[in-house]
C-alpha cells in the first residue's frame, strides 16, 4: 500500500499511479509505488521508460514483467495523464505476443507522425539453441486506444559484426524527417569482451 494514501499497488491494471513525495534527499522529490511484479523506474530519466504528450494526455510506458520481482518476460505497462501527477494506468500496451517479440518486449521510444502515436521498441527471440535476435519493431496506437504491431520489423536482426544487444531505439526529428538511433555492441576480435559504440 502507498505510505500516503494507502491506495493498493499500482501495478495491476484498474489501479492509479500515485505520486508521493518522498522526502530522501539522494532521490528525485517525487516516486512510485508499485510491489506487484518487477518494473523499470519510473522516478528516473532513464531509457527503459519513456514519456510523451499527444493530443491532451501524457503517456508513460516501461518494461514490465508481471510473474514477479524479477527481470523476465518483458511486456510494457502505460498510464495516462492530464496533469503530471495523477496517472491511471492503462495495462500492458506491448506483449511479447508474435514471432519477433517471443522473447521480450525491450525498450524504445514513442513518436508522433501523421497524427498517429506509435512506439519503436527491440522485439527479442531466442532460436532453439538459446541464441538472441535482436529486430526494431514499431506498433500504432489505434482510435480506439489498442495497439497494432506492424507484421514484420522494420530491421530485422542486428547487423553483421554486431552482438545481439542491438536495442533501445529512439526516433527523433530533424529537418522534417524522421530518424532512429540505437545502442549497439560490436564484437572485439582481440578478446572475448564486447565493446560499447
Amino acid at each position: 500500500r502507498c505510505p500516503v494514501c494507502s491506495h493498493m499497488p499500482i501495478a495491476a491494471p484498474g489501479f492509479d499511479l500515485h505520486f508521493y513525495e518522498s522526502g530522501i534527499p539522494t532521490t528525485p522529490s517525487y516516486g512510485s509505488i508499485n510491489l506487484l511484479g518487477w518494473l523499470t523506474e519510473l522516478r528516473e530519466t532513464h531509457y527503459l521508460c519513456l514519456l510523451i504528450y499527444y493530443e491532451g494526455y501524457y503517456y508513460i510506458s516501461h518494461q514490465w514483467f508481471p510473474l514477479g520481482a524479477v527481470h523476465g518476460l518483458k511486456y510494457w505497462f502505460n498510464y495516462k495523464s492530464d496533469d503530471l501527477v495523477h496517472f491511471k494506468a492503462q495495462g500492458p500496451i506491448l506483449e511479447p505476443d508474435t514471432k519477433y517479440d517471443s522473447h521480450g518486449v525491450y525498450s524504445g521510444s514513442a513518436f508522433e507522425f501523421n497524427g498517429h502515436l506509435y512506439y519503436m521498441y527491440t522485439g527479442n527471440h531466442r532460436d532453439n539453441h538459446w541464441n538472441r535476435l535482436s529486430s526494431q519493431m514499431i506498433a500504432r496506437v489505434k482510435e480506439d486506444g489498442s495497439v497494432e504491431k506492424f507484421p514484420k520489423p522494420v530491421i530485422h536482426g542486428q547487423p553483421n559484426g554486431y552482438t545481439s544487444h542491438f536495442r533501445d531505439p529512439k526516433v527523433f526529428e530533424k529537418d522534417d524527417k524522421l530518424y532512429a538511433e540505437s545502442a549497439q555492441y560490436i564484437y572485439n576480435h582481440i578478446n572475448s569482451d564486447d565493446k560499447l559504440l
